[in-house]
């Protein structure tokens, strides 16, 4: 009888779903980047953002986010902002030519200081 008591519980029990927690807007990586033949070079990591706090550097390549390569760096700003503040993110990231590594961050805010969803800036390589 426990035993059919404790599966009727466990059937009856919903877990919570994104849904049931507040929107708190699109995901915020907090870089600066221009778009390369071999991906998304970084000019520049903001303080304090999820990008630094995952270790993301200055001249870094990123190359997939989940999985998936972005074709141009609209593409890749419309994938970030399309998930939500909060989600974690693979990144996949080369450094200094090396071999090529996945960083995992939880996407953060935006900050209200931020004029669009997605900022990026055209730099030379």
């Amino acid at each position: 009888m426990f035993t059919t008591l404790l599966t009727a519980a466990a059937l009856t029990w919903t877990a919570p779903v994104e849904r049931d927690r507040p929107d708190r807007g699109p995901g915020y990586i907090g870089i600066y980047y221009a778009e390369q033949d071999n991906g998304f070079l970084i000019s520049e990591v903001n303080a304090g953002s999820p990008a630094e706090k995952a270790g993301l550097l200055p001249g870094d390549i990123m190359r997939k986010v989940n999985g998936q390569a972005p074709t141009n760096k609209e593409d890749f700003g419309r994938t970030v902002t399309r998930l939500r503040a909060g989600s974690i993110v693979e990144l996949e990231v080369v450094r200094n030519g090396g071999d090529p590594k996945v960083v995992k961050l939880r996407l953060g805010v935006r900050p209200l200081n931020l004029p669009t969803p997605v900022i990026y800036r055209d730099v030379e390589p």
